[in-house]
C-alpha cells in the first residue's frame, strides 16, 4: 500500500529544519494513514531511533519516569534514542501516552522537539494545593509530633474538588510520628491512574476498585517545609 505523496514527505523531511511543510502537504498527511506511517518511519531513521522491540504497559510505566527525567535534562531526541521501545509504545498505546503527558504536565516539562510528541496532550483538570495551604494544614501536626488524639478521626479531609472526570476527595492520615499518607477517592468510581506531583517527585498510582488510590510514607517535614513545592493531583483515564 503506497501513496504518491510519500515522496514529497521524504523531500520535505530532508530540509525540514529550514523550511516549514507546505500547507497542502500538511492537510494531506492529516487524513492519510499511509503518509503518517511513512513520516514516522522516515523521521525515526533520520534521528537514529532503532526499530521497536516488545514492551508492555507495565514495562512502560516502570521506565516512564526515567525517560521523562532524561527529556528534561538532555532533550526529547536523546530520551527517544535511550528508550526506543518505550517511545514507539507511546505512539500506539493511548493509555500510556495519556499517562506520559499527564506526568510531563505535572513536572512542567517543556518538550521543544514537537515531532517527537507521541500524541497531542489532552487537557485535564489539575487540583493544586499551594504551599501556604499545606503549611497551615500540617504545621500544627508537626508541632505535635504528627500524632493523632484518640478522639481524632482515622483521616481528615484535605480537599474536595468537582472535576469534569468526577468528584475528587483527598484525605490525609498519620502512619507514625514522622510519616503520613495521602488517599484519593473518585466519585463516581472509574478506571484510571492517579498522578500526584510534589515538586520533582511524581507518583503514578492505579485507582483500586475504580475509586481509591493511596500514597503512603510521606515525610511530614517535606509536606510542611515553607519553601517546598505545591501539591498537584490529577486523574489520567484508562485507555
Amino acid at each position: 500500500m503506497t501513496c504518491p505523496r510519500s515522496a514529497a514527505l521524504q523531500q520535505w523531511l530532508s530540509c525540514h529544519d529550514e523550511l516549514p511543510p507546505p500547507a497542502p502537504l500538511v492537510a494531506h498527511v492529516q487524513g492519510c494513514a499511509v503518509c503518517q506511517t511513512a513520516l514516522l518511519t522516515l523521521m525515526t531513521t533520520r534521528i537514529g531511533i532503532p526499530e521497536a522491540g516488545q514492551v508492555t504497559c507495565t514495562t512502560a510505566e516502570d521506565d516512564l519516569p526515567a525517560m521523562l527525567e532524561l527529556e528534561r535534562s538532555a532533550g526529547a531526541a536523546t530520551a527517544a534514542r535511550a528508550y526506543p521501545d518505550l517511545w514507539w509504545h507511546l505512539w500506539t498505546c493511548p493509555s500510556c501516552a495519556q499517562v506520559y503527558h499527564e506526568t510531563a504536565l505535572l513536572l512542567d516539562a517543556r518538550i521543544g522537539e514537537e515531532l517527537l510528541e507521541p500524541v497531542p496532550p489532552a487537557k485535564r483538570s489539575i487540583v493544586r494545593l499551594a504551599r501556604p495551604f499545606l503549611t497551615a494544614v500540617f504545621g500544627p501536626q508537626l508541632a505535635a509530633g504528627a500524632t493523632w488524639s484518640k478522639s481524632a478521626p482515622q483521616h481528615q479531609l484535605l480537599a474536595d474538588e468537582h472535576l469534569p472526570e468526577g468528584r475528587l476527595s483527598l484525605y490525609v492520615g498519620a502512619e507514625d510520628a514522622h510519616h503520613w499518607y495521602l488517599e484519593a477517592h473518585m466519585h463516581p468510581p472509574r478506571t484510571g491512574t492517579l498522578l500526584i506531583g510534589l515538586g520533582e517527585e511524581v507518583q503514578s498510582i492505579p485507582l483500586q476498585d475504580h475509586s481509591v488510590a493511596q500514597l503512603s510514607h510521606l515525610p511530614l517535614a517535606f509536606l510542611y517545609h515553607e519553601d517546598g513545592p505545591e501539591l498537584a493531583v490529577c486523574v489520567a483515564p484508562a485507555g
